[in-house]
């Protein structure tokens, strides 16, 4: 049972310090009882939770086992445990050898901080049980920041006191936070149902704004100052404390559990910008997610117009220019995800269509993306290899110019690169999927996983024969393709998936050694395959959408720590081999491909090799790393130099020679969209927004 304004002081001791003497508290002015904890080669802060629960104060004072507490380190904690909505106080601490030691502080210098000191903190012990204590599974010094940051987000105030003040030995320094320390607290208590916020009172760009520079005469020489100041070094005020704003993140894709590439990569965009901005994630298609920190929907029509106009920033991809001209018309900074160079996979989605009808759809998906590049103020790619690519495009709409040479001579300010991500979490599974749920996988089959689905620049052909000699050597191998129905009803089925089919059945492979599920896994179940498989596979075609793809669908090998065969001539594919992941074989090579999975599912070494290497490289590309160039951007963001001077006009722009007929060649293009995917309603659709623009009535 609590005792009403007693003041339990746990004192967690590291092996072979002697026991703190209870004479050290005298004088305090306060009743306490000492509960004197060894840490027996656990961590403080495991030591100290453990102390809490003998405790039996209202109130609970950690102080290190070396300190010298000053007569009003209690009464004058307690005090401003007093004051509205305070849960928690910072003391003092100095280092004897200071000078500051000898000058009393006085109220004047008091101030919220982020966190406290174990070294000497005193908080309310039914808010300390309720948010959790200590996290125990961090470091020390990282456990204190975690604290402090859960405090403030349900509601509390951490306040630093100068009066109530302790003092250190001299040669006892402050715990350092390792490298990227704090920005795995920032990770931890952000974003997305983050288990440290579920009872969330403040907002994290509110908390933000605690990461205000401090100065030893604020908080004194010694360890309080030394270790908030490494904390807001590393967490990085100027761009924690830049301005909140609208941010309207669009895509033409299906918001849905199931979910394909452009829909996963905006869903992470928007959780990774909602720490720090008021972020609207919108499909024009169909939407029926949601999300605590973020506003997700539908949008389409003068519902997606006001959208635009409500937001400071706006990111989209895909062709929601050229279906809304307020993209290219609106003031609003633009920011084009381009890291699907979609006119060059239309060059052989395209071949089965007439001359006419190819050629008009190929030029308008160029002109679609003339006109994004020309306007956009600021641009993502996938790759330092497609970030060439681009540059050469945007030379050639008048992009590369004076004025964006001198805001940033590498034009990283223009063009950055930001690669499909990782997922942010380890994934765990929550339900049996394949080996011994779908008939004809047993418990003990070796499973290559095809993660997404068929379409027409892919070459399942040559994996399904590469598989058919394989089942002699390894006659416990399953393919299994994880999904041919795409969740966007425009996206219909591609030739190739058809072939596959028929290759499949005519080798007697089907449901044999190759098994197909014809829907879209749900993109919160896709774990449950991952983590069941033995390798992943992914194969191309040799043409020039292979040169400058990025194969999203790696990404979740990588996630998954699996060995990763591929053909060969991406970024990627390259990068695999060189970081041991796995193989890339050469495109429409049955013998290299066959020997690479042997080698990867009947090799243990060489497995375990491969699985070692895969996590290693995906835990490099999490999601929160490879979109910090669109979060620096974001803090920052402003019109291109280029675009808010009308004496710089890139040649995309609807005003120079030749725009008419790139308009026309455009429609003609969605034209035949809209005919080929069957989409008669979104055709009605387009043409009755198109009539209502040239009437002025949008």
């Amino acid at each position: 049972m609590t005792r009403p304004g007693v003041v339990s002081v746990v004192v967690a001791r590291a092996p072979g310090v002697p026991p703190f003497p209870v004479t050290a508290l005298d004088g305090l002015g306060v009743e306490l009882e000492l509960i004197d904890v060894d840490a027996e080669g656990a961590s403080i802060v495991g030591a100290l939770n453990r102390g809490v629960r003998r405790a039996s104060g209202e109130y609970v004072a950690f102080l290190d086992a070396t300190a010298r507490p000053d007569a009003e380190w209690l009464s004058g904690a307690r005090r401003v445990l007093h004051e509205p909505g305070v849960a928690c106080v910072a003391s003092r601490i100095a280092i004897e050898s200071d000078a500051s030691t000898s000058i009393r502080a006085t109220g004047d210098d008091r101030a919220d901080v982020l966190f406290a000191r174990v070294a000497a903190m005193v908080v309310d012990r039914e808010v300390f049980d309720v948010v959790g204590g200590f996290d125990d599974t961090l470091s020390d010094a990282l456990a204190e920041l975690d604290l402090g940051w859960r405090l403030w987000s349900r509601g509390h105030r951490v306040r630093f006191e100068p009066r109530s003040f302790v003092a250190m030995p001299a040669g006892l320094e402050a715990a350092h936070l390792a490298p990227g320390e704090a920005q795995r607290v920032v990770r931890k208590n952000t974003g997305p149902s983050t288990e440290g916020v579920a009872v969330r009172r403040r907002r994290d760009h509110e908390l933000f704004g605690l990461f205000h520079p401090v100065s030893r005469h604020e908080l004194g020489a010694g360890q309080t100052y030394e270790a908030i100041g490494a904390a807001i070094e590393q967490v990085g005020v100027p761009a924690l404390s830049s301005p909140r704003r609208r941010i309207l993140i669009a895509t033409g894709d299906v918001l849905e559990t199931k979910m394909a590439g452009p829909a996963i990569r905006a869903w992470h965009m928007a959780l990774a910008l909602a720490s720090e901005h008021d972020v609207e994630l919108v499909s024009t298609l169909r939407c029926n997610l949601e999300h605590d920190d973020i506003e997700v929907r539908h949008a389409e029509g003068d519902d997606f117009v006001a959208a635009v106009r409500r937001a400071d920033i706006v990111i989209f991809q895909g062709n929601l220019m050229a279906l809304y001209p307020e993209l290219r018309t609106t003031d609003r900074i633009i920011v084009a995800d381009i890291y699907d160079p979609f006119h060059l996979e239309v060059l052989e989605q395209t071949r089965d269509l007439p001359a006419r009808e190819r050629r008009a759809t190929v030029d308008a998906c160029v002109s679609v993306l003339n006109e994004q590049i020309a306007r956009a103020d600021f641009m993502l790619c996938a790759s330092d290899k497609q970030r060439d690519f681009w540059l050469g495009q945007l030379a050639a709409v008048g992009r590369i110019n004076p004025a964006v040479y001198d805001d940033s001579e590498n034009l990283d300010r223009l063009l950055a690169v930001v690669p499909f991500g990782v997922g942010d979490e380890p994934p765990q599974p929550t339900r049996p999927m394949l080996k011994g749920v779908v008939p004809g996988i047993g418990t003990d089959d070796h499973v290559v996983l095809w993660g997404g689905g068929v379409y027409n620049w892919f070459d399942p052909l040559t994996l399904l024969r590469a598989i058919d000699k394989l089942r002699h050597g390894v006659p416990n191998v399953r393919l299994f393709f994880l999904g041919l129905k795409h969740p966007n009803p425009h996206v219909g089925e591609m030739r190739m998936a058809v072939d596959t089919r028929a290759l499949s059945a005519e080798l007697g492979l089907t449901d044999v050694h190759v098994f197909f599920n014809e829907d879209w896994v749900p993109y919160d179940e896709r774990q449950n395959f991952l983590l069941e498989s033995d390798a992943g596979v992914s194969t191309h075609l040799d043409h020039i959408e292979t040169a400058f793809s990025f194969r999203t669908r790696i990404l979740d090998y990588l996630w998954a720590g699996l060995p990763v065969v591929a053909t060969a001539g991406d970024s990627l594919a390259e990068l695999l081999e060189a970081r041991g992941v796995g193989f890339a074989v050469p495109a429409g090579d049955v013998d290299a491909l066959e020997a690479a999975l042997y080698r990867v599912l009947a090799e243990p070494a060489t497995t375990a090799a491969c699985r070692a290497a895969s996590a290693a490289l995906g835990d490099e590309l999490r999601w929160e790393r490879v979109l910090e160039p669109l979060l620096e951007f974001c803090r920052d963001a402003r019109r291109a130099p280029d675009l808010v001077d009308p004496s710089v006009g890139p040649d995309g722009r609807d005003d120079t020679p030749g725009a008419t007929g790139r308009r026309i060649r455009r429609d003609l293009g969605i034209f035949y969209g809209y005919v080929r995917g069957g989409d008669v309603r979104g055709l009605i659709a387009r043409a009755t927004a198109r009539l209502r623009v040239m009437l002025g009535k949008r």
